[in-house]
């Protein structure tokens, strides 16, 4: 496999984990009230932080797999410049 193909692979990767976090924040989002989850729908980056600064239980595990896809893209990006 040629390096464009790898990296094509793992952006790919990094691109489904973010969607199951989302997807995950949505649906704790909609548990808590339907303002978060509307929130969470249209707002996504911005009202996934805030709903996990104020409902941290609820919105650790949707938080953790988006902090692991972000870190996994940094290094990615990293690692392809070097």
């Amino acid at each position: 496999m040629s390096d464009m193909t790898v990296f094509g692979v793992c952006v790919m990767a990094i691109q489904i984990l973010w969607v199951v976090s989302a997807i995950l924040f949505i649906i704790q989002g909609f548990r808590v009230h339907w303002g978060w989850g509307l929130a969470n729908i249209f707002l996504f980056p911005l009202a996934g932080i805030a709903f996990f600064v104020n409902h941290r239980p609820r919105a650790k595990i949707p938080f953790v797999l988006w902090a692991i896809g972000f870190a996994l893209l940094l290094v990615l990006l990293v690692s392809a410049y070097v």
